[in-house]
């Protein structure tokens, strides 16, 4: 099973009492089996949104574009460790890529070609993608990463929407 959507309807309106320990049952529920569960209510703005936006890096794709670069330009140690540091609250987001981006200064572009060329996907991510459209979902991919593996996944993945990239890569990253 890939996704199942499931309505419910009360006699009574819940309190909110209620509701939050329903959002809280449910959230353990979820945790305690690696799924996501999303609650929301059922109205006509619900129904009638039409955006998915998915994140690229180890989502649609199973890599993090940033750490393929860096097994490229031989700095995978460093970045490692920069990562390590910012998951265990020592540095934001922005200082770790910043950092991590820094130790690529120099590696030719033409290294984004081999790491396209080597991308995995994620099993079923095409699938939905093309199930979202025929749905008459517009989708979006983000990342945190460069623009130039971004736009390879839009293509490949139909077409999606661009949305800014923190990155843009000149002839020499």
């Amino acid at each position: 099973m890939r996704c199942l959507e499931l309505g419910i309807k009360t006699e009574q309106a819940l309190s909110r009492g209620d509701l939050r320990k329903l959002r809280e049952d449910l959230y353990s529920f979820g945790m305690n089996r690696y799924i996501d569960i999303a609650m929301q209510a059922e109205n006509l703005t619900r129904r009638s949104r039409r955006l998915v936006v998915m994140d690229m890096d180890s989502t649609l794709i199973q890599q993090e574009v940033i750490d393929e670069l860096a097994k490229h330009a031989g700095v995978s140690d460093q970045v490692k460790e920069i990562t390590e540091r910012a998951m265990g609250g020592h540095l934001d987001f922005n200082q770790s890529l910043s950092q991590r981006a820094a130790l690529l200064k120099g590696t030719p572009a033409a290294t984004f070609d081999k790491v396209i060329d080597n991308l995995v996907y994620t099993e079923g991510a095409s699938y939905l993608c093309k199930s979202l459209k025929k749905l008459g979902y517009r989708l979006a991919v983000i990342s945190g990463g460069f623009t130039a593996v971004t736009e390879h996944v839009r293509k490949v993945l139909g077409k999606c929407l661009k949305l800014p990239s923190f990155r843009q890569v000149p002839e020499t990253a």
